[in-house]
């Protein structure tokens, strides 16, 4: 029987069977020695020794383990804290500046300001750029009209909801004309052609905005002008221009000025001569006192003819020809040719055995007259052949012409607002 069946200790500084320092189990990776009787203590001590040292060495390295991770998950939960406090914090700033603004804009609904400053400081127009709307270089710079973000568009909408847009009276007709247009007159251009966002011929609804800073800017037209304008547009459509009252109040609701006196005089006179007159007397009003005398011609074109004049309940002139090649006033025409005459072949004689005076022909001449009947019958033939083909073409020519037409007067019925040279004549 071995030692340890015989006796058995926890404790390793006892000793085991008169020899101490033994403890009965080898370190790891030694093996025991044979005892013969006798084993060696100080070995045994050495091996207890590095065990020992073994386990101290994991459990302090357990211990830092523990307490890097305790760090670690002090230092982000410190960096989580952090960042919400900054979000608190710039979510209270949001907050109190929105509240400011609000405040702000409560107090320019009760209380007057300065046309130049408001305009200015106007939060919900960010296309003014001077105090009288007049052009500047970023203004020159444009090719398209700006595009404004969700949180302007918002703002806006709300605004014209409350009101507030039409508290500021735009001041586009009282800037005066700047004398070099009435000195030298600009230069013609392409015809700029705005197409209408309602296809069932409402112009009430709008035009898609445009603007180009190399036609309109030397002409001293900025995009502030040109978006007012185009949102009167549709600010007239909203509001009912079927009763006196509505036609009354438009001119005023639209600030208009000094021409809102002639504007309502001209919608009650043609009232029931327009399908909209709100909206057309409106154009008419920023051509004859702005555009007009900046040598612009904006006027709106519908079924391939002009709706609004120069002046307020004016006249209507023709459209130029370019214009109305461009508004698709040309319908098309049919230039195939639909004659389906046929070539008489009356002149081919069945009787080739005579000539003309009766007589007799001889076996060679009739022979030639066979021959020429045949080329005459071959020629027919092929003369039939080539109009039936030619007939397949038209046909196909008249389809694809047909096809153009539905295309061109589904484009044609659309409304209009064209942007041209003010020529005298047209």
């Amino acid at each position: 029987m071995s030692r340890k069946s015989n006796y058995s200790n926890n404790d390793p500084t006892e000793p085991i069977n008169g020899f101490p320092g033994y403890d009965g189990f080898p370190t790891q990776g030694q093996a025991s020695p044979p005892s013969y009787g006798y084993v060696d203590s100080s070995n045994h001590d050495w091996q207890r020794q590095q065990y020992q040292k073994q386990l101290q060495g994991q459990q302090l390295h357990q211990q830092l383990q523990g307490q890097q991770l305790h760090q670690q998950r002090q230092y982000q939960q410190q960096q989580r804290d952090q960042q919400l406090q900054q979000l608190q914090k710039q979510h209270n700033q949001q907050l109190q500046q929105l509240q400011q603004q609000h405040h702000q804009q409560l107090q320019q609904l009760h209380q007057p300001q300065d046309v130049n400053e408001s305009s200015l400081k106007n939060p919900v127009n960010p296309l003014v750029h001077s105090p009288d709307w007049s052009p500047t270089n970023e203004d020159y710079r444009l090719m398209a009209f700006p595009q404004q973000d969700f949180m302007t568009r918002v703002k806006k909408n709300f605004h014209k909801n409350s009101g507030d847009p039409l508290v500021d009276q735009p001041i586009s007709f009282s800037r005066k004309v700047p004398p070099h247009l009435a000195e030298q007159p600009q230069r013609a251009f392409r015809p700029l052609i705005l197409k209408g966002i309602n296809k069932m011929g409402l112009i009430g609804q709008g035009f898609k905005p445009a603007y180009i800073g190399s036609v309109f800017a030397p002409r001293d037209v900025s995009v502030a002008d040109f978006g007012q304008f185009l949102e009167d547009i549709t600010i007239a459509g909203n509001i009912s221009g079927g009763s006196k009252i509505g036609a009354q109040l438009a001119p005023t609701t639209m600030h208009m000025g000094l021409s809102g006196y002639f504007v309502t005089k001209a919608i009650l006179k043609g009232l029931h001569r327009k399908k909209e007159p709100l909206v057309i007397c409106t154009i008419e009003a920023w051509q004859e006192y702005f555009f007009g005398p900046r040598g612009l011609d904006v006027y709106v074109v519908a079924e391939g003819e002009r709706i609004t004049s120069r002046y307020v309940n004016g006249e209507l002139d023709p459209i130029p020809p370019e214009v109305a090649r461009l508004c698709g006033g040309s319908r098309g025409s049919k230039d195939y040719d639909t004659d389906k005459s046929y070539e008489s072949d009356s002149s081919i004689d069945s009787n080739s055995s005579r000539d003309s005076n009766g007589q007799k022909l001889s076996r060679d001449e009739r022979k030639c007259r066979k021959e020429e009947i045949k080329e005459k019958k071959r020629l027919r033939k092929k003369r039939q052949e080539d109009r039936k083909k030619e007939h397949e073409r038209n046909k196909k020519l008249r389809k694809s012409q047909k096809e153009e037409e539905k295309k061109t007067r589904k484009d044609f019925d659309a409304p209009k607002l064209v942007v041209t040279a003010l020529v005298p004549g047209y």
